[in-house]
């Protein structure tokens, strides 16, 4: 599949070597005695521009003669007073799908396109075609008593049988052709019956819907907003479950030589990147079968209803917000700019990325970026340190080493101590997994305080660096191994990091955190799910006040977070993830209700005796405390405390 890429949408081209390169493999699917015919067929054509032997072969197979996809789509015989009203630019779509020999269709872009209606056209046209068969079963070699299913399917069972109700019947009732000659047969129990043994199924909303039925055409609705589970054996996602499993089908039942002979439709407005739409766009980037068509609403509707003015967008990237140019400001470098008339200028300045979405038809980063600074995310990068693990993925059953040199500094006796802050308590914060996610570890300390304006005062606040922040992902065959997880703990603290606590979600952690403890370590589950610990996290990222080296999966799952605006929970798209995200803001949400935290925060000079049961360190300075009233535990049952004197110095 060749895309031509423009105004931010996809439409698929074909090259003269593509189409030489589908004739060739149709040709090479020909049996000896089909390729006789076809040069008496073509020596015809040569000589006198017509060929009675087609003409012949034709009827063996339909009725009779086809009607061409132009005239199909602009008589109406076929689609009642649809021909009349359906505009242009989607029939010029119907006629370059069905033109090209494609056996998948998508059509996607904004809302008020004409999406689906094109899709139920595509429908009726495929319906059409196989009701001309004179024996579609005999065609297909599929039983004769077995039905020949054609399927609506979405998000719902609901709005399934609402398509076939509101659209798809509409048009069969108005349609000549669908209403006498070749009339339903029965309606029962929202399924349409018509000769031959073909039926459009009641509406189907999972992927086990029409199971029993050869279904040789389906039409998929808005299938980027079909829900997701998240579930012990990993997200869900069922609309992409649905299509592999009626494609799969399709293909097993249906498929001989070259195409398939009906068609799979989806259809749905944008969402994201990580939509649906645009995963299976990419898994099919080489499949000459797959088409694939994108309008923006001023695209569609007659030109005539605009003044011909209009505005410039720069659409958003992994790092720079979309946003309305200025009349003479030039077009930014290395963001896509898409002229939108002036009429919809309104619709941008309110949301400018739901009118993307919308209105262009355009993709953004996520549908209700909880970031929406991605500025943020880059400028908290860290050039000058580096990742100290071999993987940034870590598979456990690779052998992996630690790069300690990027992160400690070897002393004159042998031991280790952290290079950033070396008596700073750290904390560690556990996103559990047990196969499919990754699990995620990352250690966070008080770096020092910002000074911040809030309200017209100005306040000190906590600045947190991330030391450590590392994906764990189970072997093939087998769960996260959990003792492997807390070594890595322990490795750190045997390299001079004064670990002060462990922190990890409830998803299968109570078995972890009671072997840290029988260890020495303090442990608590903290929970990012819940309102508080990402509003923090991103209050601290806007003010300057997060630090971390560039770790490609951290930076990438920050700028796709998504709020739902349902739950208001974030979230990560699918497919996608935030194991490190949620374990980097677990480990400073976790640090921020410390006493270590709140003492910068504090507006007067702390007292020793407000920490006698935390850490003794505040703003870079060290205040005398006897060890009798650190945490009342024997420091030397914790692999590498006891290289630990008081009082903490700031490093």
């Amino acid at each position: 599949m060749a895309l031509l890429y423009q105004n931010g949408k996809n439409k698929s081209v074909r090259t003269e070597v593509e189409e030489l390169e589908l004739l060739k493999n149709d040709l090479d699917a020909l049996t000896p005695e089909e390729r006789i015919l076809l040069d008496d067929v073509l020596r015809d054509l040569e000589a006198t521009g017509s060929s009675p032997l087609a003409d012949e072969i034709s009827k063996l197979s339909y009725d009779a003669p086809l009607a061409s996809i132009e005239e199909f789509v602009s008589s109406k015989y076929y689609l009642g007073e649809l021909a009349d009203s359906l505009f242009p630019k989607l029939k010029q779509d119907v006629i370059d799908l069905f033109s090209g020999d494609y056996d998948t269709a998508m059509f996607g872009g904004s809302l008020g396109a004409g999406k689906s209606t094109v899709a139920v056209v595509t429908f009726l046209r495929v319906l059409y075609e196989i009701s001309m068969l004179s024996n579609p079963h005999k065609t297909f070699g599929i039983a004769p008593n077995d039905n020949i299913g054609f399927a609506v399917v979405a998000v719902n069972q609901f709005v399934a049988q609402g398509i076939i109700d509101s659209k798809i019947s509409r048009i069969i009732d108005d349609s000549p052709y669908f209403s006498t000659k070749f009339r339903p047969i029965s309606k029962k129990e929202g399924g349409i019956y018509f000769p031959k043994n073909i039926v459009l199924l009641p509406g189907i909303s999972t992927e086990t819907g029409g199971i029993g039925a050869n279904v040789i055409c389906v039409m998929m609705d808005e299938v980027n907003f079909f829900k997701t589970v998240d579930g012990n054996e990993g997200v869900k996602d069922y609309a992409y479950e649905i299509y592999k499993s009626f494609k799969t089908r399709m293909e097993s039942r249906f498929r001989g030589r070259g195409k398939l002979p009906g068609m799979m439709v989806l259809v749905s407005s944008k969402k994201s990147v990580n939509s649906l739409t645009e995963r299976v766009m990419k898994e099919n980037i080489d499949n000459k079968r797959f088409y694939v068509v994108e309008n923006a609403t001023y695209e569609v509707v007659p030109q005539e209803r605009f003044s011909g003015d209009v505005f410039r967008v720069a659409v958003g990237t992994e790092n720079a917000m979309s946003r309305i140019l200025g009349d003479n400001e030039p077009d930014p470098e290395s963001m896509l700019v898409v002229k939108v008339p002036v009429e919809y200028k309104s619709s941008f300045e309110t949301d400018i990325d739901r009118a993307l979405r919308d209105i262009s038809g355009i993709a953004t980063v996520s549908v209700t970026p909880f970031i929406s600074r991605r500025d943020k995310i880059i400028e908290s990068i860290d050039p000058n340190r580096n990742h100290p693990f071999e993987y940034y993925i870590w598979q456990q059953d690779v052998p992996a080493k630690w790069k300690w040199e990027e992160i400690c500094t070897k002393n004159y006796d042998g031991s280790w101590s952290p290079k950033i802050n070396p008596s700073a308590p750290r904390f560690i914060h556990l996103d559990m997994s047990k196969n499919k996610d990754l699990t995620g570890l990352s250690m966070v300390h008080v770096g020092g305080g910002k000074e911040v304006l809030r309200g017209g005062r100005s306040e000190t606040v906590p600045h947190f660096v991330v030391d450590f922040v590392l994906g764990i992902q189970a072997p093939p065959t087998g769960e996260i191994y959990q003792h492997e997880v807390r070594r890595l703990i322990y490795e750190l603290a045997e390299h001079g990091f004064f670990i002060k606590k462990v922190t990890a979600d409830t998803f299968q952690s109570l078995g972890t955190l009671q072997a840290l403890k029988t260890q020495g370590f303090e442990t608590d589950t903290v929970s990012v799910d819940k309102v508080g610990p990402y509003d923090y996290f991103k209050s601290a990222l806007y003010e300057d006040r997060v630090s971390y080296y560039r770790h490609h999966l951290l930076l990438k799952e920050l700028r796709e977070l998504e709020r739902s605006s349902k739950t208001g929970k974030v979230d990560h798209p699918t497919p996608g993830s935030k194991d490190l995200c949620d374990a980097v803001c677990g480990a400073v949400f976790a640090l921020s209700q410390s006493s270590l935290s709140m003492a910068i925060q504090s507006s007067y000079e702390p007292k020793r005796s407000d920490y006698v049961d935390d850490e003794n360190w505040v703003l870079g300075s060290a205040i005398p405390v006897d060890k009798s009233v650190q945490s009342g535990k024997d420091n030397s049952a914790v692999p590498g405390r006891k290289k630990f004197d008081l009082p903490f110095v700031m490093g």
